[in-house]
């Protein structure tokens, strides 16, 4: 599977010796990936990556109230608890002064 972003692994390996040779390439080639990604590629210009990290965020929050929805009407009260660890944190309150 060709990968799709720098850090996406998803092979699918034995419980064996050879399986875990295998995974040991892919996590080094994921590496060397990521490096040479982070060593070679143009810092974005600030304004898009803001107005994408707003975006990202509403959209986030958004599909959290489907799925919790969806997901309680399936699971109960743990149904909101899933939506949640789906969606991942909905806004990281960065408030700047690190870049």
């Amino acid at each position: 599977i060709p990968p799709r972003a720098p850090l996406m692994l998803t092979p699918r390996l034995p419980l064996s010796d050879n399986g875990v040779n295998v995974a040991s390439h892919a996590c080094a080639s994921a590496v060397a990936r990521w490096v040479e990604w982070m060593q070679t590629t143009d810092e974005l210009n600030r304004l898009k990556v803001t107005s994408t990290y707003a975006r990202d965020t509403k959209l986030r929050a958004t599909l959290f109230g489907i799925d919790s929805e969806a997901l309680t009407a399936r699971f109960g009260e743990e149904g909101r608890s899933l939506a949640a660890a789906d969606a991942g944190p909905l806004d990281e309150a960065y408030v700047g002064g690190a870049s």
